[in-house]
């Protein structure tokens, strides 16, 4: 029946009959002419009958007579328009082959697309062997990871704005509840008696039942995903962040070493050249003349923490904190002998200030501060303090009247903030030690990132964690290293013009708030003593020698980590390292949790078999497990963001299941690591996550490895005794990897059946 209907619609020949009306003056006239026009309808209808049973009954016609037959009857049908409806149809269709399908419908069917493959990536790694399955199909996966490469490539196109893929990327999935559970127990199995596991077992069991609380709990966290772009990003920012009641230093901000290759001394000089770096880099920012960051230079990954690295502000609240921005701002803050400086950085007609106008700005800061003296009443100690007390003693500034309100806006609306300390050390140890714990009241911890320039023309940076990750401010360090390459490596011009004198943001300080000052210049003293540093340098291999052990490089540091801490403590901790999940959209980190059956089980190899061959297939094996976790994080299939978002959905409805309250749970991550994204310098560091255990960054490179160290001195452990126990475990480590033997599979499985 539809068939017939709509050849209905295709050409009917014209039904051609001519009709004479002759001009009737009487009433028989008139009947005649009814007559014969009613006769005429009935004719037409007939044929029209007749025209139509043959139409359905004949065969299909050639689809291009058919085509063409249309198109004239259309144009003829056009012709006939008056000319203005006409001018608006083409240039409807105009606007429609020429704009619409290009730029409108084209673009959005290849992100659509896009967001597609990139959100199916897993493909790649099936069945290759991380599964149990004996890996059969690597030259599968090589072929597989080439198609997928090869389509996002083609599908991202050539030259991309530095935001043009943010609409491409996924949103970051929601994890299956058993398998988040399966991994869960597997990671906190060589942490508990075998009584407690028994009890965290039960737990999670109960967790999992069909009708049981952890379902109901999933269920709403999928349904909130739904809603958010990323639905970890808010909670994280808070629950991890901005209601912590720490103070910054130490406990959440981290430090970065500069490069030993710097082409100048001079303090006035590398401030100016950092600067130039860095509004160099937001211009492409602001133009987004920067491509997107991308994996292997294919895959793209979200940009939007950019979006913050200037002009960024973390204020301090009495419960929680909140994080502005002000990207538009064109003045930098410059503290110096305690006191706050401001100057622009952009001329009236928006260019920036030239290199040497901006050694003329330092110059003159340093002249004014060296004439006023070291700040008796230093407000950046408050930044330092807990943020409780740094809310309640900024509200008692900004109520001493306008001019310290706005002095406080000026300060926390700056691009960022630079430093200039008048120490002079050399030593990588001692740039590390005054950049993360140094001269607080020289600091202004709240900013998005400070630049730390010393006397002798080295520069650092202690950074703000909550508004971004590591990477992005890395990746500016890196962009302004090259930036003062060219500058040192030019002539310089003289400054010319006449520029506003630096100003000196002051405010006014009563008896109450000078008191509370002095308290927080004695905690941050106490927190100064407090904690241990230990920058260390493994010179015997680096990445070079690992990978001709084919293992990861990060996977073996990692197990080598693991083996130094059991030897010391003769026990295995919950151990944090960081693992991006940028490839979706406004993602942050997901935590890998690098102790594992197969870990324990290579560690207490180590010490307890004699077999080489064993220990080999036991590392390979750890290291396998620990390549497999991390891809699976970076894939948004952790543990620890997915429960920590179903943690909070149970607090919201007042839930309060056991696997919270297990000590499975409650474990602390006594063993926090890193791998610092540098690409000059010897990396940076970070404070211990728990009281009891220590902070570990590490940079990898080819013939060398650094370690980056911290503990707690009131926790007993020692950073010099675990450096030298990482330098042992590797040593081992190397030992076992160095002679070309292999072994049966049998024998590895007996020995794990052996430790277990």
């Amino acid at each position: 029946n539809t068939l017939e209907w709509v050849r209905l619609f295709r050409p009917v020949p014209k039904i051609n009959f001519k009709m004479s009306f002759l001009p009737h003056s009487d009433e028989e006239g008139l009947k005649l002419t009814a007559n014969s026009m009613a006769e005429a309808v009935a004719h037409a209808k007939s044929m029209a009958k007749v025209t139509a049973d043959e139409i359905i009954a004949s065969p299909k016609e050639n689809a291009a007579e058919t085509f063409a037959a249309r198109a004239a009857n259309t144009l003829e049908w056009v012709n006939t328009l008056p000319m203005s409806y006409r001018i608006a149809g083409a240039t409807a269709f105009v606007s429609t082959v020429f704009y619409l399908l290009p730029y409108q419908v084209l673009p959005f069917a290849r992100t659509a697309a896009l967001r597609i493959v990139l959100s199916f990536s897993g493909f790649i790694y099936k069945d290759s062997g991380q599964d149990g399955k004996a890996p059969k199909t690597s030259s599968r996966i090589e072929f597989r990871k080439k198609a997928y490469l090869a389509m996002v490539w083609l599908l991202c196109g050539r030259n991309p704005k530095l935001y043009s893929l943010q609409s491409t990327l996924p949103r970051l999935p929601v994890p299956s509840l058993q398998s988040t559970c399966d991994k869960y127990l597997a990671s906190v199995r060589p942490l508990l008696s075998d009584v407690e596991f028994e009890r965290t077992r039960v737990a999670v069991a109960e967790f999992l039942k069909k009708d049981g609380i952890g379902r109901k709990l999933q269920s709403n966290l999928k349904k909130y995903s739904w809603t958010k772009d990323n639905w970890m990003e808010e909670w994280w920012e808070k629950f991890a962040y901005l209601r912590g009641r720490t103070p910054l230093p130490v406990y959440s901000n981290w430090y970065g070493v500069d490069r030993s290759d710097s082409n100048t001394d001079s303090q006035v000089k590398r401030a100016a050249s950092i600067i130039t770096g860095a509004l160099q880099f937001k211009k492409s920012l602001d133009t987004e003349s920067m491509e997107p960051m991308r994996f292997m230079n294919i895959v793209p990954v979200c940009m939007h923490q950019y979006t913050r690295l200037f002009g960024t502000n973390r204020a301090p609240g009495r419960e929680e904190d909140k994080l502005t921005t002000e990207g538009s701002s064109r003045h930098i803050l410059v503290m110096c002998k305690g006191h706050p400086f401001v100057f622009d950085v952009y001329h009236k007609n928006g260019s920036r200030l030239t290199f040497a106008e901006l050694q003329t700005q330092i110059s003159a800061v340093l002249k004014k501060a060296s004439e006023i003296g070291v700040n008796k009443s230093p407000v950046g100690i408050f930044t330092s303090w807990d943020r409780t007390n740094w809310a309640e003693a900024r509200e008692l500034i900004l109520a001493e009247g306008a001019d310290n309100s706005e002095a406080i806006k000026t300060i926390e609306s700056a691009l960022f903030g630079l430093c200039l300390d008048d120490q002079s050390p050399n030593e990588d140890q001692d740039l590390a030690q005054l950049t993360f714990i140094g001269n607080g009241t020289n600091r202004w911890y709240d900013k998005c990132f400070q630049v730390v320039i010393f006397a002798n023309g080295r520069a650092c940076c202690n950074t703000e964690h909550s508004w971004a990750d590591a990477p992005i401010v890395s990746h500016l360090f890196a962009f302004m290293h090259d930036v003062e390459d060219q500058l040192f490596g030019s002539p310089e011009e003289p400054s010319t013009s006449s520029l506003p004198q630096p100003r000196a943001v002051s405010l006014s300080v009563t008896e109450e708030i000078s008191s509370r000052m002095s308290k927080a210049t004695q905690d941050y003293q106490t927190l100064h003593d407090s904690i241990q540093l230990k920058l260390y340098k493994f010179e015997s291999f680096g990445k070079g020698f690992i990978k001709k052990c084919k293992v990861s490089p990060d996977a073996f540091i990692q197990m080598a980590l693991q083996l130094a801490y059991y030897r010391l403590h003769g026990e295995f901790v919950l151990t944090y390292e960081s693992a991006h999940t940028r490839q979706f959209l406004r993602g942050r980190t997901e935590a890998v949790r690098s102790v594992s059956p197969d870990s324990a089980a290579f560690v207490q190899a180590v010490d307890s078999i004699s077999s080489n061959h064993t220990k080999v297939h036991l590392l390979r094996t750890a290291c396998q497990a620990h390549v497999q976790y991390v891809r699976d994080a970076m894939q948004g299939s952790g543990v620890d963001r997915h429960l920590l978002g179903l943690k909070i959905l149970s607090v919201y409805f007042g839930d309060d299941p056991a696997i919270f309250r297990d000590k499975g749970w409650q474990c602390e991550w006594k063993l926090s690591t890193s791998q610092t994204p540098v690409q000059r310098g010897p990396g940076g560091g970070f404070g211990p996550v728990s009281t009891e255990g220590y902070g570990v960054s590490y940079l990898v490179k080819e013939d060398f490895l650094v370690f980056h160290t911290t503990a707690w001195k009131q926790s007993g452990k020692n950073v010099d005794t675990l450096c030298k126990a990482i330098d042992q475990a590797l040593l081992d480590m190397r030992a076992i990897c160095q002679p070309k033997v292999g072994m049966s599979r049998s024998d590895s499985e007996q020995a794990l059946d052996i430790l277990s």
